[in-house]
């Protein structure tokens, strides 16, 4: 088994036992792509196409997941960000979990999914040697589940039923750990091959 298999199956176990259902009924981004991204991920397609799709599909749903946030300036998320390294105590305990740095925290956490799904979707198109830990990277905006499934639920959004927010997460770890990892690793191995020649 390649070395990059070895390490991409490592990664998503860890993963997969850190992941609780993790969930969000109506509260944003538009479902249906999500099921359609689930769907895209079942289906096991790794040609480029598809993987450039697939990160395009992540990029409409952090995106979504964004826009159905309560509005925030990225000046507005840094502040309340900052604000708690003013705090100690009983104060910043009660601060970490109020709705103002909630908001602040995901917005800089969706971002950063937003931007981990444009660079991936870019080194896919550009045949990047970089795109296997590009796809790593996408992962990470779900390591966190509980943390994540706490923000959401203490923003009460969809109704304060946090269901199936990161429901593609399983197909997403299957598709990488999986059929994903063969695709790249017989990738690379052709590209060495060609290079010997």
């Amino acid at each position: 088994m390649g070395a990059l298999r070895i390490f991409l199956l490592l990664v998503s176990t860890v993963l997969l036992m850190g992941q609780s259902a993790l969930p969000i009924e109506n509260f944003g981004p538009d479902f249906a792509l999500r099921n359609v991204l689930i769907d895209d991920l079942s289906a096991g397609d790794v040609s480029r196409g598809a993987r450039k799709e697939i990160s395009a599909r992540l990029i409409g749903y952090w995106r979504q997941v964004l826009e159905g946030l309560p509005a925030l300036t990225e000046a507005e998320q840094r502040r309340a960000v900052g604000k708690v390294h003013e705090l100690q105590g009983e104060a910043r305990t009660k601060y970490v979990v109020s709705t103002e740095y909630t908001v602040a925290f995901m917005h800089g956490f969706t971002r950063t999914c937003i931007a981990r799904a444009v660079t991936l979707n870019k080194h896919v198109a550009d045949s990047d040697a970089a795109e296997p830990f590009d796809w790593l990277r996408m992962m990470g905006c779900y390591a966190d589940n509980p943390g994540v499934f706490f923000r959401f639920n203490t923003l009460r959004l969809a109704g304060g039923n946090p269901v199936n927010v990161m429901r593609h997460f399983d197909p997403l770890a299957r598709y990488v750990s999986g059929p994903l990892a063969d695709a790249l690793q017989s990738e690379a191995n052709a590209k060495a091959g060609q290079l010997r020649r």
